[in-house]
């Protein structure tokens, strides 16, 4: 298995039917048009490969600086797909984050609005189902939290 981060078109592009688990409105377009915006305010995406060179997982992350948080790396996007998940992927991609010399220069970490400040999950969906990747990321934040502690 490798973490790697995406950088070409293409390899994006290969991200976004896991993208779609968690944003299944999604359409090709609409996502190149937001993520050119979000590049360039600093959003990196990294994707968790098996052994098959398949990507698993992938997350959107950026580190910010703001008056309130000051440097602070910022947890965009965090899917595991549905079927490799509750094995430790997400977990994966966290403390590898987590371990980067950014990373390590932030602060804290900051979820979306769905998380609680004891990173719990909040009540979060699209339309009438929960989103799939709320569920994984919080087993896999708190596995990250007990590594940590």
């Amino acid at each position: 298995m490798e973490i790697v981060e995406l950088h070409s078109p293409a390899q994006r592009r290969e991200v976004l039917p896991i993208l779609r688990e968690l944003y299944p409105w999604l359409d090709e377009g609409r996502y190149a048009a937001l993520l050119a915006e979000m590049i360039d305010d600093g959003y990196r995406q990294f994707a968790l490969r098996n052994e098959a060179a398949e990507i698993i997982a992938m997350a959107g992350i950026a580190i910010h600086v703001n008056l309130y948080y000051g440097r602070h790396l910022y947890v965009y996007d965090l899917v595991v797909k549905e079927d490799a998940r509750s094995k430790g992927y997400g977990g994966c991609l966290w403390t590898t984050w987590k371990a980067s010399p950014a990373a390590r220069r932030a602060r804290q970490s900051h979820w979306p609005s769905a998380w609680t400040a004891r990173r719990r999950c909040a009540s979060t969906s699209v339309g009438a189902t929960r989103s799939p990747v709320m569920r994984c990321a919080r087993r896999c934040v708190e596995r990250a939290v007990a590594l940590q502690d």
